[in-house]
């Protein structure tokens, strides 16, 4: 390890941003925190300028470990280094007074460095219009502070819900374009900073953690528990309505209208995924529900529902009943109804990080399974509907896909065991373990539980009750 020492002034030779300042001055700069530094796993957000300190600093530790081994004289070889690299380094000043061109140049020069995003661009434009220093440190104190709330990408995502949002439309090829054309120009710096940048920023927080607060603790659980299933669709196009409708005091301080909004927001985009909608007819759904936040909560609320016609359900319906297996939205649909079946509606599958789907009827059909399923083209029909697939906490297990059903149950889908010997296995999946295998008047085994019948049920049921959520009825 590399000695920490200080080789003559003590200044500080260089400062960044307020935001990370402190943490630069105790890890960096400062003769004992090194190590730490070094070492550090947990402490900096992923994704952060602190996160960007730390590797860079393992990395200059390592190299300069090469450059000056501990069997060498390391302060004379670090010195040496130092003195080369004040005598040979240059600073070049490029200047334009065009941003794109600006952009561009950076772009030329940094292609092996990070990308420089619009967030940053916009920074600059803006912040460089506040003479007043204390008004200049206070609004970059503001920028910076909200781009570490969120961390980087999600800050960058913000600045295309805030396009979005201001402009009713998807942003074309130039977002910097865009913003410099139809929004900034509405502004000054410190209006758009206090006035957009600020509150949007704390609504897309409240979005992405799922975390509204209200007085109501079992609205308030609702209302979280529609941000997390929100939170799980394929898409983002959901995130700048949700930050719109949020963002707005009178709306937001109205838990009641907050829920109804994120349910039809909910329902629009479960639908929309099985209809499988591309980006242009999401667009063009969304387009009047930004209209209507600017008229009141209630017209929101009545655009959402309005956005699905009859046409729209027929679709939904259609494709439910159908074979789903494959389907990108499956997943969705299953930990939908997966929760709908749980107490409180709060499945553990909400929490499981791996997830895949199973066939209880197997995929391929067996002699075991045959004298079920093996006439009338059953098999064929029904083993990739909705009533014949599980949701399990880990990986398939190909070899088990087969297995006689009473065994299946046994290996398969008994769930995650925990370290007080209980078994966590979701609703979807107790029912089957529920489902008892078929006996004669003997008791001797005539066959799997898991028959037509069976599959049929619970197929009307998860329609049904998908139907009851969505109102697509």
């Amino acid at each position: 390890m590399l000695e920490s020492r200080h080789l003559g002034d003590d200044s500080i030779g260089l400062t960044i941003r307020k935001a990370d300042n402190g943490f630069f001055k105790k890890y960096v700069v400062g003769e004992s925190e090194m190590q730490t530094l070094l070492t550090m796993d947990a402490g900096v957000k992923r994704g952060s300028s602190q996160e960007c300190i730390r590797d860079n600093a393992k990395t200059f530790h390592k190299q300069l470990l090469e450059f000056a081994p501990a069997d060498h004289n390391q302060e004379e070889a670090l010195l040496a280094f130092l003195k080369y690299v004040l005598d040979k380094t240059y600073v070049v000043i490029v200047a334009t007074e065009d941003f794109d061109n600006a952009y561009k140049i950076f772009s030329s020069l940094n292609n092996r460095g990070l990308d420089l995003d619009t967030p940053d661009i916009l920074k600059a434009i803006l912040l460089e219009k506040v003479s007043e220093e204390s008004k200049l440190n206070e609004y970059t104190e503001k920028w910076e502070s909200k781009e570490l709330d969120l961390g980087r990408d999600a800050f960058r995502s913000l600045f295309t819900h805030i396009h979005r949002i201001r402009t009713h439309r998807r942003a074309g090829s130039s977002l910097l374009k865009e913003y410099e054309n139809d929004i900034l120009v509405n502004y000054s710096t410190l209006q758009f900073i206090d006035d957009v940048l600020v509150p949007l920023s704390d609504s897309y927080r409240t979005v992405l953690t799922a975390n509204f607060e209200c007085d109501d603790m079992a609205q308030k659980r609702r209302i979280n528990l529609l941000l997390r299933w929100l939170n799980r669709a394929e898409n983002t196009d959901w995130c700048a309505p949700a930050i719109a409708f949020l963002s707005h005091p009178a709306y937001s301080a109205s838990a009641n209208l907050v829920e109804q909004f994120l349910k039809k927001l909910e329902r629009l985009v479960a639908c929309s995924m099985v209809l499988r909608d591309n980006v242009n007819v999401r667009a063009a759904r969304y387009k009047p529900v930004f209209e209507a936040i600017e008229e009141s909560a209630e017209i929101a609320i009545s655009s959402l529902h309005n956005s699905l016609n009859d046409q729209d359900k027929e679709g939904v319906l259609r494709a439910l009943h159908g074979n789903v297996y494959g389907e990108r939205y499956l997943q969705y649909v299953l930990l939908r109804i997966d929760s709908d079946l749980a107490v409180g509606n709060i499945s553990p599958s909400l929490d499981w990080e791996r997830i895949s789907i199973e066939h209880v009827l197997p995929q391929t059909l067996t002699p075991y399974w045959s004298d079920d399923w093996g006439k009338d083209d059953l098999h064929e029909q029904w083993v990739n509907k909705l009533g014949n697939l599980v949701l399990l906490s880990q990986r398939k297990n190909s070899e088990a896909q087969n297995y006689e059903f009473e065994r299946k149950k046994k290996v398969y889908f008994s769930g995650r065991m925990t370290e007080d010997g209980s078994i966590i296995a979701c609703p979807i999946t107790i029912q089957v373990l529920e489902t008892p295998n078929k006996y004669d008047d003997r008791g001797n085994h005539a066959g799997p539980g898991w028959n037509f019948e069976t599959v049929k049920r619970r197929q009307d049921d998860y329609l049904a009750r998908l139907i009851g959520i969505w109102e697509i009825s």
